[in-house]
């Protein structure tokens, strides 16, 4: 751009004969080709210029057709979503005694898998056996929840009545048993008892436009007045009058909800519950593991074969380390993952820094990031990509005790069970990750930051769809 202003700028001063005298330059020939050259130059930015405005209109145009054609297919989505609804007819699955549904409205990452998990373990507590349901879209959650929650029953499959009545043919426990559905908010062929509903703060409703203009799965007001609960995820990584402004919003689409069904309650306002993602340790492979040539890795894992600590991590494989025990200073921290929304993660990790020196709100560096999409399958040239950009800040990585990487657990799970060994010594030999470990924890209080929520804060809403 700089060129061609100076070039114009010349180019206004050559006169119609094509003429001008160039200081020190006294042949005439030389001048007139100097003149020319630079007429012509001119011309061609012009012509450029011209092109890019050209381009820029069709490109426009291009713009305005494809927002027609994503709107047209929105609609016919909302449609066929209506009659889906409308002509399929709910089953019960047999000799359960309750179904829960965990859900959302927007696609990914509204941490449906940590409370699916959460609401497992609450019914072992309870001395009764959880019965998790999952779509599969990914096969990490269904290891993530055998890693997690071994005692529970899992089942996969597009059918949930058929997988769960199928595995509660084969069920001999006399105890109580408890159906969660995994991403069940829109499954129209299982009846149940509770819908509840997962929003993630830090980006509710997107554009708050259906599939594929937005992220929403069905019409905001068609669809949250069916819940009994809704959980607002990562609600402690956002301020407060935020968080007051989505609930509202919520709130608003309950109100005023056009009704399809004949339920006069259909309007009563959802149980509000606030779940957040809390750090509780690392996990490193062990250096036994590494030693034996990383052996058995993966029949240990799928088989969940060895000794299990009381948080039921498969002992035999990883050592525990206190999240106290590592100095995460954020120049030296990176961060790889394959999930949906996986700022809550990055939030999360960069609140763990030790780093007092700088009050910036702990931002990691945008190339020590590794962003990979949700249910990635990681292959051998994203290891090279991690290595490289991580040697380019230190030559000696793996002999340094500054550097770290860290991912989530849902992605090593995919590792472990997605490979074989050789790409299983490749990676640990190579990235060999620390594997944060959170727990969600659910409160309807969320320590008073919001003073219009109407819950009563005494409500034991656990008891109320789990028994005692």
């Amino acid at each position: 751009m700089l060129v061609k202003h100076v070039i114009r700028t010349i180019s206004k001063q050559i006169p119609a004969t094509g003429r001008y005298n160039f200081p020190g330059i006294k042949n005439t020939n030389i001048n007139n080709i100097a003149a020319t050259t630079i007429t012509n130059f001119s011309s061609l930015c012009n012509n450029i210029d011209e092109a890019n405005d050209t381009v820029a209109k069709a490109s426009n145009k291009l713009q305005e057709k494809l927002s027609i054609l994503l709107k047209l297919m929105a609609g016919v989505y909302k449609i066929g979503l209506r009659i889906d609804k409308f002509i399929t007819k709910p089953k019960r699955i047999e000799n359960v005694n309750k179904i829960i549904s965990v859900g959302n409205v927007t696609t990914g990452g509204n941490g449906k898998t940590p409370l699916v998990e959460y609401l497992a373990n609450e019914c072992l507590n309870r001395n009764k056996i959880p019965l998790i349901l999952s779509r599969g879209y990914g096969d990490d959650e269904r290891y993530q929840y055998q890693w997690n929650v071994p005692e529970a029953l899992v089942g996969i499959g597009a059918n949930r009545v058929n997988i769960g009545n199928k595995i509660m043919k084969g069920n001999n426990n006399n105890k109580d048993t408890i159906a969660i559905l995994d991403d069940g908010f829109q499954t129209w062929h299982v009846e149940r008892d509770i819908d509840i509903v997962c929003i993630n703060c830090l980006n509710p409703f997107s554009n708050e436009e259906i599939l594929p203009l937005g992220m929403l799965r069905e019409p905001l007001s068609t669809s949250l007045q069916r819940a009994t609960h809704i959980l607002f995820y990562n609600s402690d990584l956002v301020e407060p009058n935020i968080l007051s402004e989505i609930i509202q919003k919520v709130k608003y689409y309950i109100i005023t909800a056009e009704n399809d069904d004949d339920d006069e309650n259909i309007k009563k306002l959802p149980l509000i519950l606030y779940g957040n993602m809390k750090p509780k340790l690392f996990l490193k492979l062990k250096k036994e593991c590494k030693n034996n040539n990383y052996k058995g890795l993966k029949n240990n894992m799928k088989s969940m074969n060895g000794s299990r600590d009381e948080n039921n991590f498969p002992s035999i494989l990883f050592d525990k380390i206190d999240l106290n025990e590592i100095e995460l200073k954020n120049d030296h921290i990176y961060i790889f993952s394959g999930i949906a929304n996986a700022s809550g993660f990055y939030k999360t990790v960069a609140n763990l820094q030790h780093d007092d020196d700088d009050d910036d709100d702990n931002d990691f560096m945008e190339n020590n990031i590794f962003t990979f999409a949700d249910h990635y399958k990681y292959n051998i040239n994203d290891i090279n990509t991690m290595k490289k950009q991580m040697m380019m800040t230190n030559n000696d990585l793996h002999n340094s005790n500054n550097n770290l990487i860290i991912t989530t657990q849902k992605d090593i799970c995919r590792i472990l069970y997605n490979n074989d060994h050789e790409f299983l010594k490749l990676f640990f030999e190579n990235i060999d990750p620390y594997i944060l470990v959170s727990r969600m924890e659910v409160s309807i209080s969320n320590n008073g930051s919001i003073d219009d929520v109407d819950n009563d804060e005494n409500i034991n809403w656990l008891e109320d769809i789990l028994g005692e």
